[in-house]
């Protein structure tokens, strides 16, 4: 098995071997983004190789300016700043401080939302 970050460079994977006759790989990235992963067998690749995996540090992801206070029934508006953070899945959940979901709208270029009514 050979994994290759978005760099170019070789990432040390530990394989693992099962009693099933199976190997587990393991493997701690450093870098975020695409990864490849090449598997062979009898220096064969295996049916799918190359396999590709996306890394992302969801630490990195910034929130703000968040507003101090929100007026009931009006748009409201903050940055959500992935530049740091890869590929992050992003999902959005706003609470009410009663713990009721508030509805919103997740823009498609991820870098703002509306709420809906409070």
């Amino acid at each position: 098995m050979i994994l290759v970050s978005p760099k170019g460079e070789p990432v040390n994977v530990k394989l693992f071997p099962q009693a099933s006759g199976d190997y587990t790989g393991e493997f701690t990235p450093t870098k975020i983004g695409q990864h490849r992963i090449d598997i062979t067998f009898a220096n064969i690749p295996v049916q799918g190789s190359p396999f590709f995996t996306e890394v992302y540090d969801p630490s990195q992801v910034r929130i703000g300016p968040l507003p101090r206070d929100i007026i009931v029934n009006t748009e409201n508006t903050f940055e959500i700043n992935l530049d740091n953070a890869g590929n992050v899945p992003l999902e959005i959940k706003i609470s009410s401080p009663t713990g009721v979901n508030v509805p919103n709208f997740k823009y498609a270029s991820l870098q703002s939302v509306i709420t809906g009514q409070g």
